[in-house]
């Protein structure tokens, strides 16, 4: 029999090794690499009939010489470095030397270690190698997920060789194996270009319908046999994959290697995992892990539960809570006139309303066309949960054609046709429409407070000089916390300050404009620098103008302001700083007058507040995890004041 070897074909683009199709995903480990392995995993195990998936994810350590074809590999290798460099003038550019040299390092060690990824779902035949190796070619059902067809691009940055290995086993035994390896152009013996593009396989061919001739169990390398036979011998479904990395490089991440794993599923298929349809295992030299219906709480009952930002998906924080909807919410069934979907309820325990949209297990989004929280500011707050699978009807693939790349956002302008577009929409407005419905209406009262209060920072060493001037006049519905779009101006000077909030420090002073405040959400706006405890800290001066009426009480919290986080792309929530040392007028202010939530204190309960002197506020506090301020920058804070009518057993 022929032996397998990796192989590369004539002509096409000319590349390099920063080739697009690859450095597209580069930035996005872990998160969009282990979300892509458990999505095709689940997607397998539906497309056989099955409900529950389940993955090992196993980390060892090898030979380099075990690595399939790592001789022709490494002679390949040097071509295309050398013809890079002969057409780019004696030197690669700096990223294409960062591959290269980290191909380079690979190659010199003994031993590498490897990520095998196994599942029980259907296998891999001809036709499924054929869609996995192509770019935007799919041969997933409509039980499937994607519309782009290019995720098993996702793992290849994860391998310092940029070279994945792929195992079928499919019902009556039979394994199948082929690999990827992405390199850049270079010039063969005869001087032909070659593509950066190599397959493990028994040969290659210019055929549209058989291109690869892939390797069969009695040709294999016992890196892809051993891990088929695992599979044989262990689920009971017969069938499954296997994906292996060599030269895996954890991600390029800081960090225990099942922490980001665990904290990627987590986050991502809290759904699928509470609704045991999905298992993971992880086994390294030190044992096994499991991540469960059974043990998914404690991994967000640790510090995950506090991560409030995250790159592309849900922060640890969020995921929470929508884990926490998965599980406790109240389910109902919606008819959206394109199928019927299943939709989870529950109050928000911080005043803040949330939707989120899970499908076939997957988180996807928090924003969906015709269902904008703004639609919902007279009902109290409330976290939903919209779970659709392939069951549910035409829903499931008209969301799913929608989806980007990553399946993190929906995008029906883009990729559906006008007519699917209106059907979308239309399902995610009768799904608003039930919301109306369903949940709980404020009181419809409202009050107003005239010059309810005055403002400003003290001018010490541990704060920004910038004195914030009148709120002026605002209205609030009772026991809803204003949200605070952003937007206005901000001061980011020293004690003259300027836009909204300039003011003397006394009564007078504000903006011009005596609803700027209220359109604003009342935040006003100042700033902080570190103290030396490591913390931060404020003394903010109150200056009450008008009583509150008896049944009427005031709170205070505090908002980092926009763009000041140097780590993060991506946010869709205001983000409150936790409080520590709190204290009003020289008093430490009692436990039961902080507001708390799921990263400590919030914010403070000011009760009457009545305006006979000025009130003094100081705390510390702590950015939320995840910010990165650079030393020495200064910390923007907003004010958010909130008037709110007592609620019958609300603490005063």
């Amino acid at each position: 029999m022929t032996e397998p070897d990796l192989h590369f074909s004539p002509g096409g683009t000319l590349e390099g090794f920063t080739s697009a199709g690859v450095q597209a995903f580069n930035e996005l480990n872990p998160d969009a690499i282990v979300r892509e392995l458990i999505q095709n995993s689940l997607d397998a195990v539906r497309e056989d009939g099955r409900e529950e998936a389940m993955m090992r994810f196993e980390l060892s350590e090898i030979a380099l010489a075990e690595v399939p074809a790592i001789e022709t590999y490494r002679e390949r290798f040097d071509r295309a470095v050398a013809s890079q460099r002969q057409r780019l003038g004696g030197e690669l550019p700096a990223q294409a030397a960062m591959v290269a040299d980290a191909i380079r390092d690979e190659l010199e060690k003994d031993t590498v270690q490897v990520l095998s990824v196994l599942d029980n779902g259907l296998g891999l035949d001809e036709q499924r190698m054929l869609g996995l190796l192509a770019d935007g070619l799919s041969v997933k059902t409509s039980a499937g997920a994607g519309a782009v067809g290019n995720g098993h691009l996702t793992a290849i940055p994860a391998s310092n060789l940029r070279y994945v290995l792929y195992g079928g086993l499919r019902a009556g035994g039979r394994q199948i194996a082929t690999g990827h390896a992405v390199l850049a152009s270079f010039a063969d013996e005869q001087g032909r270009r070659m593509g950066k593009d190599g397959y493990y396989a028994l040969s290659v061919s210019p055929s549209m319908e058989t291109p690869y001739d892939f390797v069969p169990a009695g040709a294999m390398a016992p890196l892809i046999k051993t891990r088929l036979d695992w599979i044989a011998a262990n689920f009971d479904s017969g069938t499954g994959a296997a994906v292996i990395i060599p030269g895996f490089n954890g991600f390029r991440e800081p960090g225990e290697l099942w922490a980001l794993i665990s904290k990627a599923a987590a986050c991502s298929f809290f759904a699928a995992i509470a609704d045991g349809h999905l298992q993971i295992a992880y086994q390294d030299g030190s044992g096994e892990q499991r991540l469960d219906q059974s043990t998914i709480a404690g991994v967000f009952a640790g510090e995950l539960a506090g991560e409030r930002r995250a790159r592309h998906f849900l922060s640890g924080g969020r995921a929470a809570q929508a884990y926490q909807t998965a599980t406790r919410g109240r389910p109902y069934s919606v008819d959206v006139g394109c199928g019927r979907v299943e939709v989870r309820l529950l109050d928000s325990e911080d005043g803040r309303s949330r939707i989120d949209l899970c499908r076939n297990g997957m988180w996807i989004s928090d924003r969906l066309p015709r269902l904008n929280i703004s639609k919902f500011t007279d009902r109290k707050p409330f976290h939903a949960l919209i779970k659709v699978t392939a069951r549910d009807g035409d829903i499931h693939s008209l969301i799913r054609k929608s989806e980007g790349p990553l399946h993190n956002h929906i995008e029906a302008k883009k990729w559906l046709q006008p007519h699917e577009k209106r059907r979308l929409e239309n399902a995610f407005k009768k799904i608003a429409d039930f919301l109306l419905d369903t949940l709980e209406r404020f009181a419809q009262e409202t009050f107003a407070v005239d010059d309810f209060l005055n403002i400003h920072i003290e001018d010490s060493g541990a704060v920004g000089g910038l004195r914030a001037g009148n709120i002026g006049k605002f209205e609030e519905e009772p026991a809803r916390p204003p949200r605070s779009p952003k937007g206005g101006s901000r001061s980011k000077g020293g004690a003259e300050g300027d836009g909204n909030g300039a003011g003397d420090g006394g009564g007078g002073g504000g903006d011009s404009n005596p609803n700027a405040f209220r359109r604003s959400g009342n935040a006003v706006p100042f700033g902080a620098v570190p103290v030396p405890t490591g913390l931060r800290a404020c003394l903010v001066e109150l200056h009450p103008q008008a009583a509150l009426n008896a049944d009427t009480e005031a709170e205070i919290r505090f908002i980092l302001d926009e763009n000041i986080d140097t780590s993060c792309d991506r946010s869709s929530e205001e983000q409150f700083v936790s409080l520590k040392a709190v204290a009003l007028n020289g008093m430490a202010v009692a436990d039961e007058q902080l507001i708390k939530g799921d990263a400590g204190v919030l914010g403070v309960r000011l009760g009457r507040f009545a305006p006979d002197e000025p009130h003094r506020l100081s705390f510390e506090y702590e950015l939320p995890a995840g910010f990165a301020v650079p030393a020495g920058e200064r910390v923007f804070l907003r004010a958010e004041i909130v008037c709110r009518r007592k609620q019958t057993g609300q603490q005063p």
